[in-house]
């Protein structure tokens, strides 16, 4: 849903965007099939008695696109034990991690701006998981690349490394985020943009 894998394609005027231009950008694809793609998933979900979404956010993306059809929404079930929090608030020190992998549409390039341009000594950046952007996969004075991590030790990781807040940055609406109900499980606060399941989910 980024067009032309740069802005959020559903909060763009329809003259603001060409879509036959977008996927031939993002998909070689010589013609605009979303008419006919929209169709074929009508009739594929007017088949079902039930339908579920997992946020408000996706039942109202769904029922933009098809009027008749009504959504239930039933969040995704997720086993993690809440933890409380033991942060210790240093003066000289901030500690900010990104959880998950950090491709454009999960606010790489937004990521990549404030480990660049952070200019306080006294904030340190923290990746946990991989990027799509090789300037994430590099330790910095400020930033710290910890690759790939296991689930079950995520709140262990953010507990250890003094995680004081975790930033959720992606541009475009996610449908629930397992990584927020994670990190707010381990008593770390998340930031977030207001857009769809994580915006919804923290207000």
């Amino acid at each position: 849903m980024l067009y032309n894998m740069e802005k959020y394609c559903l909060s763009l005027d329809q003259k603001e965007k060409n879509c036959k231009e977008c996927l031939y950008n993002k998909m070689r694809l010589a013609n605009d099939i979303i008419p006919i793609w929209q169709k074929r998933w009508y009739e594929f979900l007017k088949g079902f008695n039930l339908i579920i979404t997992p946020s408000e956010s996706t039942k109202m993306i769904v029922e933009n696109v098809y009027n008749d059809l009504d959504c239930t929404v039933i969040e995704h079930g997720i086993c993690a034990d809440k933890q409380k929090s033991n942060l210790k608030i240093e003066e000289n020190e901030f500690n900010i991690a990104f959880v998950g992998v950090m491709a454009k549409h999960k606010g790489a390039k937004v990521i990549e701006y404030l480990v660049k341009n952070t200019k306080d000594k006294t904030i340190k950046y923290h990746l946990f998981g991989t990027s799509e952007f090789d300037s994430l996969e590099r330790n910095t004075d400020n930033y710290t690349y910890h690759g790939r991590y296991n689930r079950t030790e995520l709140q262990k990781l953010l507990k250890k490394n003094n995680i004081h807040m975790v930033c959720n940055l992606s541009i475009w609406p996610e449908t629930y985020s397992y990584t927020l109900t994670e990190t707010i499980s381990g008593g770390v606060p998340v930031f977030a943009l207001d857009i769809g399941a994580v915006g919804e989910r923290i207000n």
